[in-house]
């Protein structure tokens, strides 16, 4: 596959998957919207912790099965009989962790809540989340199916289907029960997308079904939970650090505090999850298959990566400019101290959009403990930054950490990929990096200077970027009646 064909791929993958995430973080940014009116920060704050609880409860008792599911099924992919043995081992695993994870839970639920809370009045609503992390685990078999196999559209209808159902439910029960309904609000979204899940693999994939083979499961166990637990102590690292860093805030500065950088994360997380999407939807199971070669891996990575650049750049750049705009209509003026955060963050996300693609490459060559890392780095640093900068510095501390932290980890990042790896960044990639960079830092500081030139700059800069992604489709060979018309009036 020569150079342009590459990117047509990561191109058709990303738009959607993107498209899919851009209708659920509409779909997303309205819930979050009327939680914001019907709570205000107390509730969006709550609503924060209980998601990181589920998500750590997910990452613990997952055993990191979707990485290594995924991984173990591309490399597989033609052997079907195989297949269906990892499929019949996923499932047992996926229940009895599900079980476990139920028993602890429950058995813990009192105390999880006097950790978090302060209080033993929230332990009930610990326990509900015990029943989501069960129906997390189960929605796993099914992802890892489909990512495993590459069914991107698939993917992009379980992401909006689930998220209108899970929304639609979520809300009313909000709406009716209040803050007592918001636990049970969090788990609607996995044990919708659980149903919705099994409904596309029984629709779309057909593995012809075999006996339970003893010494083949015995295999794919020891090469699944290996790595699998390697990459479960690395998302327990992260889920622990953001539900350390909520603690940490809750106690300095109190849940209001807590629910401004719910806010700011919130859609940080939600408006780059179109290009991160893409990756785990697509190019880490197209990277494990030609990791083999390494010159077609190292183009792989690097097609990615430019792509990503090109495509993000000018959304990074509108949250830079308008993020006082855009926590007011998706918040409101409470969220204020929100603003701030933000910015940073999507200054942050510039440094992990370009490091991203390269922790990839180590998963895909099975580099699991060097992965784990840099996780660690990223994790132990953010955390300490916040924990001492907190006092000094206030709730905005914890964007200015995002991006030191992110700063630090693509470095390390990248001088290990480069000894390991012997992987270099292309000219193309350097060149998106750069204009990125220099374009958000400088609507960054004059973020503190004037809000006029902030936005005349930024939009100047919002041109010049989306100019350079149409330039990209044009050279791709992208046409339908939007890019030519733009084409046109652009004179590419």
């Amino acid at each position: 596959m020569n150079e342009i064909e590459s990117k047509k791929q990561i191109l058709k993958s990303s738009s959607i998957i993107g498209g899919a995430s851009v209708i659920t973080i509409l779909v997303g940014l309205i819930k979050v919207k009327i939680l914001a009116l019907l709570l205000g920060p107390t509730g969006v704050g709550f609503f924060g912790i209980y998601t990181s609880v589920l998500a750590l409860g997910s990452s613990i008792f997952g055993f990191g099965l979707v990485n290594a599911g995924v991984r173990e099924i591309s490399l597989q992919i033609n052997n079907i009989n195989y297949l269906n043995q990892v499929r019949i081992f996923l499932k047992v695993i996926s229940i009895f962790l599900g079980v476990i994870a139920i028993l602890v839970i429950y058995s813990l639920r009192d105390e999880i809540s006097s950790y978090l809370f302060n209080s033993k009045d929230e332990g009930i609503y610990i326990l509900v989340l015990g029943l989501g992390i069960f129906f997390s685990l189960q929605t796993n078999v099914q992802l890892i199916l489909l990512q495993g196999f590459r069914k991107i559209k698939e993917q992009a209808k379980l992401k909006i289907f689930s998220s209108l159902i899970s929304t639609v439910i979520g809300i009313a029960i909000i709406y009716i029960y209040g803050v007592d309904g918001l636990a049970w609000a969090v788990i609607i979204v996995p044990a919708t997308n659980y149903f919705i899940g099994v409904f596309y693999v029984k629709k779309n994939i057909q593995i012809k079904k075999n006996k339970p083979n003893l010494s083949t499961l015995c295999g794919i166990s020891k090469n699944i939970l290996y790595i699998g637990f390697i990459f479960m102590i690395s998302g327990i690292m992260g889920e622990a650090t953001k539900l350390g860093v909520r603690e940490i805030i809750v106690d300095n500065l109190g849940i209001n505090a807590s629910g401004y950088f719910q806010a700011s994360w919130q859609i940080s997380m939600t408006y780059i999850s179109f290009i991160l999407g893409a990756m785990v939807a697509d190019y880490y199971p197209r990277l494990t298959q030609s990791i083999g070669d390494k010159e077609k891996a190292h183009s792989v990575v690097n097609h990615q990566t430019e792509i990503a650049l090109v495509f993000s750049s000018p959304i990074i750049l509108c949250m830079l400019t308008f993020a006082p705009i855009i926590v007011k209509v998706l918040y409101s003026n409470d969220f204020y101290p929100s603003i701030e955060i933000l910015r940073w963050q999507s200054f942050g996300d510039v440094l992990k959009i370009l490091s991203w693609p390269l922790g990839f490459l180590l998963l895909a060559k099975g580099k699991t403990k060097s992965y784990f890392l840099i996780e660690m780095v990223w994790n132990i640093s953010y955390f300490i930054f916040v924990y001492y900068g907190l006092k000094k510095y206030g709730i905005e501390v914890t964007g200015y950490c995002f991006v030191l932290s992110y700063f630090i980890y693509t470095i390390i990042l990248f001088a290990m990929v480069n000894r390991e790896c012997d992987f270099k960044w292309n000219i193309k990639v350097k060149k998106e990096f750069f204009l990125s960079f220099i374009f958000s830092i400088l609507i960054l500081l004059l973020s503190y200077y004037n809000i006029y030139f902030t936005s005349v700059f930024g939009l100047i800069a919002i041109i010049i970027t989306s100019y350079s992604a149409l330039k990209t489709l044009k050279e791709m060979g992208v046409n339908n009646k939007i890019t030519n018309k733009a084409y046109a009036i652009l004179k590419i």
